[in-house]
């Protein structure tokens, strides 16, 4: 570990700083941790099937009938990583198998660092630097933005949203104690924000609550604006995910990292901290356990900083910024159930073999197959089923150091191996292809009745409703585009007449001067509208003096005017010209208007899919029945989104891609644990009323008509 390393020092400077306090921070832990573990005497199953693990303490058990049911098994010190039953694990493969394995070695150990006195402590906060690169931005991912967002995504990681915005204030003796009336504020907003089934929650359930409103939510005018999350994920985990996994300039990165470790240590968060950990000499409330959560995350989030720090300074063949970032990120990631063993392996190579073994489905394992992400990115997926697993697998094979994400994946784990780990004991084990069937030894013997129930002991994941979005006819999509234009022309204009005459305008092929700014920053200006309008009016115009789609601002409350506007964030940047505007608009449209009545309320799930298995690069870019699929890429859905290739297809390549999880399939099946459902094939009769918007008769007739399609209509409508 480098002596300048801006992360170690800051955790060195906490230990210090708390260095009175390291003993009631351990007794609460030891607490918290019985309480976790008599937990586990009482079954609970979540109504949504979903866990999440905010302690860093969460484990599973194997539930004949139901899979799996969450078991804690927190670490004896509050400032360690779990590793549940990995050295039993690991002693049991090698039994089997007489392989060598090798560990890795923290660079420091954390419990010394409790036991100095903070003599001479000092630390250095570069707001004025994060302040000054917010007035550097010049452009949509420019440098200044690039390294901002960095920043703030590890604080969020450490603070939530709650916290950042006092970590962020300069603070001296003048208005240190104004700063702690406001961190006691937001704190007993996050005790004041209940959830319906509080009252019947368990110790550990509560505290994963608060975690999800201290991590989750955002201040409004009064009280906290909660957002739902994906086993604590949040949508604005997606916008952290999205920037750590660009392809970012090195000595960016790693600025914005020493940046952040330095400003998450708020002095004034401490000695809240402080403040709360002092309380618990007398008795430990939820509080104090809530507090001694954040904290541990602290401490654990700055030790895979470290590691970060140090990594981004060394050189790499293969793997790049954004690998290593998000390695480091998902340590933290409140993701459940943790596995033990993350296997790095080529698919086409053993990827048969090990669908049919045990651990295939098992939650011991970490396989990309069976492994459900939220809001991570394709990349920070990848390294999520690595970085937290207390053990990693590579299975060498004739085509591994083909690929180069397998190449990534040794070079990482080399050098977790041979040099430096935040994980601090880490296994590492080479299996060769002959011995792949040792991985069922550690999944315990099935009993007889292992067939009863919905599913096996172990299994992981669960059946998992995946909503998949297929190719609207052509017009459809045209409606669609078309729909959200002219709603966004109206919120600009605040005139419905305006509004018509204006598109009426459009679609005779007027180019609006200079000053009048284009809905979106596409390179094209207004010239794909003014195409898209004029083939609408003909397709479904009723006379010269009316559009086919006009604003009915009475059709709208103002609490729908408000959440309109504040839709349009959801448009990613078009500044790069790779997506067609239009497409965008459908895409738009779509996600305001279509999806909430089918996933919004969980009637077909909380996951949607694209499925590009029998589709090329050019019937994909080129065919308008393809629209929405296309412009989907560039908005913030609402849900996560997933595609699905084929082997060899590399729709990651594809110009206008987005960065979303990528399923590739191998095997017939082997997704067996989603459960596909299509989008209502009747929605164009629905949308008349959902959209607020006034339609000509020959378009709502066309509409009308499409009620009458069966439930079959999409079937065979890719490929």
């Amino acid at each position: 570990m480098e002596d300048l390393n801006t992360s170690l020092a800051s955790l060195k400077f906490l230990a210090g700083f708390f260095h009175q306090e390291a003993f009631n921070i351990q007794f609460v832990w030891n607490a918290f941790a019985k309480i976790m573990t008599d937990a586990n005497a009482q079954l609970r199953f979540r109504d949504d099937s979903w866990e999440q693990d905010w302690f860093l303490a969460k484990y599973a058990a194997d539930f004949p009938g139901l899979g799996i049911t969450a078991r804690y098994q927190p670490p004896s010190e509050f400032h360690a990583f779990p590793k549940f039953e990995v050295e039993s694990c690991v002693d049991q493969i090698v039994k089997a198998t007489g392989l060598p394995f090798k560990q890795s070695r923290a660079p420091f150990q954390v419990a010394p660092l409790f036991d100095e006195p903070p003599s001479g402590l000092t630390l250095t906060t570069p707001l004025q630097e994060f302040y000054d690169l917010r007035e550097r931005i010049r452009a949509q991912r420019d440098p200044a933005m690039t390294e901002l967002n960095h920043i703030l995504a590890w604080l969020h990681l450490a603070l939530g949203h709650l916290f950042v915005g006092i970590a962020l204030t300069p603070a001296d003796e003048s208005n240190v104690q104004q700063i702690l009336q406001v961190c006691d504020q937001r704190w007993s907003e996050v005790w004041n924000e209940k959830d319906i089934y509080e009252d019947n929650m368990t110790v550990p359930e509560l505290i994963q609550w608060k975690s999800d409103v201290f991590y989750g939510a955002d201040l409004r005018q009064v009280g906290l604006d909660m957002h739902p999350s994906h086993q604590g994920q949040s949508k604005a985990w997606r916008e952290d995910w999205g920037w750590l996994s660009a392809d970012t300039d090195r000595e960016l990165a790693l600025a914005a990292l020493q940046k952040a470790a330095q400003i998450m240590v708020s002095i004034p968060i401490c000695f809240f901290l402080q403040q709360k950990f002092r309380e618990a000499d007398d008795s430990v409330n939820t509080g104090h356990l809530l507090a001694t959560v954040v904290f541990r995350r602290w401490v654990l989030q700055l030790q895979a900083m470290a590691w970060l720090e140090t990594a981004l300074q060394r050189s790499w063949q293969h793997v790049r910024t954004q690998d290593l970032a998000t390695f480091a990120f998902s340590a933290l990631r409140p993701h459940w159930p943790r596995r033990i063993f993350g296997l790095s392996h080529r698919s086409m190579d053993v990827k048969a073999t090990l669908s049919a073994l045990r651990a295939w489905s098992n939650f011991r394992y970490s396989i990309d197959a069976t492994f459900i992400p939220h809001w991570e990115t394709n990349v920070a997926t990848v390294w999520g089923l690595f970085s937290t697993t207390p053990a990693l697998i590579r299975i060498p094979s004739e085509h591994y150091e083909d690929s180069v994400w397998c190449r990534r994946e040794r070079e990482i784990f080399e050098y977790l191996r041979d040099q430096e780990d935040f994980l601090d004991g880490r296994f590492l084990i080479e299996l060769p292809e002959s011995n792949l069937k040792a991985l069922d030894v550690v999944i315990p013997t099935p009993a007889a009745d292992e067939g009863v129930g919905f599913f096996k002991p172990g299994q992981f994941p669960f059946l998992t409703v995946v909503f998949t979005l297929f190719p609207f006819e052509p017009w459809e999509n045209r409606l669609l585009a078309c729909a959200a234009a002219v709603r966004m022309l109206f919120l600009n204009l605040q005139d419905a007449k305006i509004t018509n005459n204006f598109c009426l305008k459009l679609a005779s092929g007027f180019t609006p001067p200079p000053e009048i700014v284009p809905l979106t920053n596409h390179p094209g200006g207004w010239s794909s509208l003014i195409k898209l309008f004029a083939d609408f009016q003909r397709e479904w115009g009723d006379s010269t003096d009316s559009f086919p789609l006009v604003a009915l601002p009475e059709a709208y409350s103002p609490e729908e005017l408000v959440a309109d506007n504040n839709s349009l964030v959801n448009i990613i940047d078009l500044s790069d010209g790779l997506v067609d505007e239009t497409d965008v608009l459908a895409a738009f449209e779509w996600h305001r208007t279509i999806l909430p009545s089918v996933i919004g309320n969980h009637k077909y799930g909380s996951f949607f899919a694209i499925d590009y298995r029998r589709l090329t690069e050019e019937s994909w870019a080129g065919e308008e029945r393809f629209m929405v699929i296309r412009g989907v890429n560039r908005i913030r859905t609402s849900v996560p989104l997933w595609f699905l290739q084929g082997e060899g297809q590399r729709v990651d390549e594809w110009k206008g891609m987005g960065v979303n999880p990528i399923f590739t399939q191998y095997l017939p099946g082997q997704w067996d644990w989603m459960l596909d459902n299509l989008d209502t094939p009747t929605w164009p009769a629905e949308f008349q009323k959902d959209s607020k918007l006034g339609f000509s008769k020959k378009l709502s007739a066309a509409c009308a008509a499409t009620a009458e399609r069966g439930n079959d209509y999409y079937q065979g409508k890719i490929g």
